[in-house]
């Protein structure tokens, strides 16, 4: 168990997976601030974003992913949520 675990929230702002400019690295992260001021900065170290559905697409200044296993590959949400595209 880490010793300083992060303190996470989930944003009421939601991104929109049909909006092109979340699959590229861009300067545009007014919806990343906005989640951000959801909450004090003394309280929270990361905000989550969902997409419209309600799925996990990434955090403010994170990238999501989970391992099932140990022995398991790390697991990512899947491009059509929305969210900036690995290449």
């Amino acid at each position: 168990m880490p010793k300083n675990p992060w303190r996470l929230a989930i944003a009421t702002t939601r991104l929109n997976s049909g909006e092109p400019l979340l699959r590229h690295k861009m300067t545009l992260r007014d919806h990343y601030v906005q989640a951000r001021r959801e909450f004090p900065a003394t309280e929270i170290d990361e905000v989550l974003l969902l997409n419209e559905n309600g799925a996990v697409c990434e955090g403010t200044i994170t990238s999501v992913f989970v391992q099932a296993a140990s022995d398991e590959p790390l697991r990512t949400p899947a491009l059509e949520c929305g969210l900036l595209k690995v290449s």
